[in-house]
């Protein structure tokens, strides 16, 4: 999900693919990020079982995006519903419209 975020983002700003930077974590480095970086975290802590967030930071102001799942159940329900999708299909790419 979080990669599928990165590329949603990479898309929408309109830079080539060698424009865009992806960076993970911010240890070590101070200032504001280079131009051509978007940042990507991931953290894992407590219960936490899937949260995905996009932020778009500015001067003064942000705007954030966010996905919680607050259960695996969210993501077996999905699983299954992919099995039922794909069932007796031929080999292949499948994309549901």
């Amino acid at each position: 999900t979080a990669l599928k975020l990165y590329e949603v983002v990479e898309n929408a700003i309109k830079r080539k693919k060698e424009e865009c930077e992806l960076v993970h974590g911010r240890q070590g480095i101070v200032g504001k990020r280079q131009k051509k970086e978007i940042g990507m975290h991931a953290i894992r802590a407590g219960s936490i079982v899937g949260e995905h967030s996009v932020l778009f930071a500015g001067l003064d102001e942000d705007i954030c995006l966010r996905h919680r799942a607050q259960s695996r159940d969210t993501f077996a329900k999905g699983a299954l519903k992919c099995a039922e999708f794909i069932y007796q299909k031929n080999p292949g790419f499948w994309q549901k419209k």
